[in-house]
């Protein structure tokens, strides 16, 4: 009896033990059952309803967002446990199902994301799906809209965004997720190695550790931001973006065009044979850059781009002599006088325009410089 009561034990401990070093995967896979669930009972009621409903639905959303728009936001904590309860015609306008608080979907495929959207933003709300915060537009495009979505990313007990913040590296590419942080490339070692250590130095110099242990890739390119290092580095090269609604395109003409209620999934870059190199000044170690310089010199084009001018980089193809231009200073001069005046420069509180114009012309010439001393290396 003292046996057998031993072996039922040790069975409920292993048992125990199995569900405890399990429980993540257990957790995740209950919750993508729960949310397709909830996913597949919300578009029955979408398909169901007709079409003056839709329309009632949508202009109640629609009305909502034009009363923001004339009004100063106020936005609620984005984690606070009191969610949104006070404002009940907010919780009402898009609540197809009552039982759920379900306003819509949101479905990136690259990712396999599928993920309802709930009113609010309390931890309850994020355990189940994404919050749409209070104060901010709903999310029916249009203009004068900005509708913020929020959503943890490993969570012990659901998978959302979790794929964002991934680095993949093949033969072809490297594939930098959007939620990927700039220590992550500044560490990357493929990375670095495929652009001589030009990556590392683009962030490098950011702020501090804690700082690019926080701050995103896709938050440095989807900001587009005059100052950006990183949006500096990634145009010299034969890089892409995804984003949500777009699909696939150039850094370059993402950079130079608007794409709104759109979302970043992620930045591609090619690993075409190139030798790079990334310089910036500053007027102390940490600050924004007076200037960024970057050059990439390929098999058959070769790019340089400058940055915080104060405007945002600019990136111009060099001309089809530079492979001869970079070998003497004299080459090396001319090239950079060319670059240079191709770009406008501004006047802001860290330099004149004179003084980054000049500025442009040294750090191109450096650069030009030690990427002909590895050449002959």
């Amino acid at each position: 009896m003292r046996n057998k009561f031993v072996g039922i034990l040790a069975v409920l401990l292993l048992a125990i033990g199995f569900l405890i070093l399990n429980y993540p995967t257990l957790s995740t896979l209950y919750n993508q059952l729960h949310q397709g669930t909830v996913l597949t009972t919300y578009d029955d009621t979408v398909q169901k309803m007709n079409e003056e409903k839709k329309k009632e639905y949508w202009q109640e959303a629609k009305a909502y967002n034009e009363r923001l728009a004339g009004t100063t936001p106020q936005l609620t904590d984005a984690f606070s446990n009191k969610g949104n309860k006070e404002d009940s015609d907010y919780n009402q306008i898009l609540n197809l199902e009552e039982d759920t608080g379900v306003m819509g979907s949101i479905e990136i495929p690259k990712i396999s994301v599928y993920l309802p959207i709930y009113h609010g933003t309390s931890a309850e709300v994020l355990e189940r799906g994404v919050g749409h915060m209070e104060g901010t537009s709903f999310p029916i495009g249009g203009r004068s809209t900005h509708a913020v979505l929020t959503g943890h990313r490993g969570l012990p007990s659901a998978e959302l965004f979790t794929n964002l913040d991934q680095i993949e590296e093949n033969d072809e590419e490297f594939s930098i997720g959007a939620m990927v942080t700039l220590r992550q490339i500044e560490l990357h070692e493929g990375l670095n190695t495929w652009s001589q250590g030009a990556v590392k130095e683009s962030v490098t110099h950011i702020v501090g550790v804690q700082f690019r242990n926080l701050a995103t890739v896709g938050g440095s390119i989807f900001g587009k931001f005059g100052f950006s290092d990183v949006l500096s580095c990634f145009l010299a090269f034969d890089s892409y973006v995804e984003l949500h609604h777009e699909g696939i395109i150039p850094l370059d003409q993402f950079a130079a065009n608007k794409y709104p209620n759109d979302i970043l999934v992620r930045l591609i870059i090619k690993k075409h044979p190139q030798e790079s190199v990334y310089l910036s000044h500053r007027n102390t170690k940490t600050d924004f850059p007076v200037l960024t310089c970057a050059v990439s010199l390929g098999e058959k084009e070769a790019y340089a781009v400058v940055g915080a001018r104060p405007s945002r980089a600019c990136r111009v193809r060099l001309s089809d002599q530079w492979m001869e231009q970079i070998k003497d200073d004299e080459g090396r001069r001319k090239l950079a006088d060319e670059v240079t005046g191709q770009m406008n420069f501004g006047s802001n509180m860290r330099a004149s325009a004179a003084y980054r114009e000049q500025l442009s012309k040294v750090l191109l010439r450096r650069g030009f410089e030690q990427l002909e001393e590895r050449r002959e290396k």
